[in-house]
């Protein structure tokens, strides 16, 4: 029961931001790109400062070689997130409880004409009885599904 409740949460919190291991790698990749980027944009402007138009262009290649994989991450996590997502909503959807029998109209009246018959001192126990068969083979069908 802890085990469905933890992964139950655990959906809900994929489901609400996102949230993946994928996700952390690139945003990593795309983060270490990034001071990457700032790096080679810091070397290149002193060289071009210093220098003024020598082998400048060799840092800036690399820096806009950088910048091009900083995009191509954070184009690659805003994908994963959103596919994370998608995910975790289909299996949440999956996994929620089928809806209640007794919440049935023709069920309703079902025990409603049982219950003027018999009396309901009679048919409570009975009710009870149902419900509680009712849950039982319900927990049992969703274990047997998530096994």
């Amino acid at each position: 029961m802890l085990k469905r409740l933890w992964d139950h949460l655990l959906l809900s919190v994929k489901a609400k931001t996102g949230l993946s291991a994928p996700l952390f790698i690139s945003v990593g990749i795309a983060a270490i790109a990034a001071v990457m980027v700032f790096v080679f944009l810091c070397v290149s402007g002193y060289v071009w400062l210093s220098l003024n138009f020598g082998p400048v262009f060799g840092a800036l290649g690399m820096a806009g070689f950088f910048l091009l994989v900083a995009l191509a991450g954070i184009l690659a996590s805003t994908l994963l997130r959103q596919r994370t997502r998608q995910r975790a909503l289909v299996e949440r959807a999956e996994r929620a409880p089928q809806g209640v029998v007794f919440a049935d109209p023709r069920m309703l009246s079902l025990v409603a004409q049982a219950a003027r018959s018999l009396g309901w001192r009679r048919i409570a126990p009975v009710m009870l009885l149902g419900f509680l068969a009712a849950q039982w083979l319900h927990d049992a069908r969703a274990t047997r599904r998530v096994e």
